[in-house]
């Protein structure tokens, strides 16, 4: 919810960058666009991607997770509405 209490609705671009450390992707809302990322740490922690996992391996479980990543990226825009949305495995 925004500060009015209404629902912000998130997209995410289909422009994922798998990195050495993780994936970058750009989500959008109404009020503007975020640079967000996933440490692949994240990536094994929470949703069982092999380490040392290659590109394609890093993609495909981003995209089998998709919405949960969405939901915890776009929790932390509203928390704080910069211009980076890094997520940790915290």
């Amino acid at each position: 919810m925004n500060s009015r209490g209404s629902a912000s609705t998130f997209l995410i671009s289909q422009a994922c960058r798998p990195m050495e450390k993780g994936i970058v992707f750009r989500m959008s809302q109404a009020t503007g666009c975020s640079e967000c990322s996933i440490t692949c740490e994240a990536l094994e922690v929470h949703l069982w991607l092999s380490p040392r996992a290659d590109a394609r391996h890093m993609l495909k479980t981003f995209e089998d997770a998709r919405n949960r990543i969405v939901a915890v990226a776009g929790k932390k825009m509203r928390a704080r509405p910069s211009n980076s949305v890094p997520t940790h495995p915290s």
